[in-house]
């Protein structure tokens, strides 16, 4: 097997628990339960798992009111995404 099966295996992972973490925290807030903790939120975004934040975010209405949230989390996604456009075009330009 290849990396990229593995690198796909985890980003599969990855943004399942993702999107469950998500859900589970709306849930808990409908609840007045106790909350999972912005840090652990934008750790999982920051771990790969931003596509499902986003489609956390937007489907299920949740921290799509808190632009201060809102603003770390799309930094994260920014950096992310340019980090592998450099890493993209440093290799290319290697070869």
């Amino acid at each position: 097997m290849t990396i990229w099966f593995y690198l796909a295996l985890y980003l599969g992972m990855v943004n399942f628990l993702t999107y469950v973490v998500w859900a589970m925290d709306k849930k808990y807030a409908i609840h007045g339960a106790r909350r999972v903790s912005e840090r652990r939120l934008l750790g999982l975004c920051l771990l790969g798992g931003w596509p499902s934040a986003l489609i956390g975010t937007y489907r299920l209405r949740h921290k799509s009111s808190k632009p201060s949230f809102l603003l770390k989390m799309y930094a994260l996604i920014v950096l992310q995404i340019g980090s592998l456009g450099g890493l993209t075009w440093y290799a290319i330009a290697a070869v």
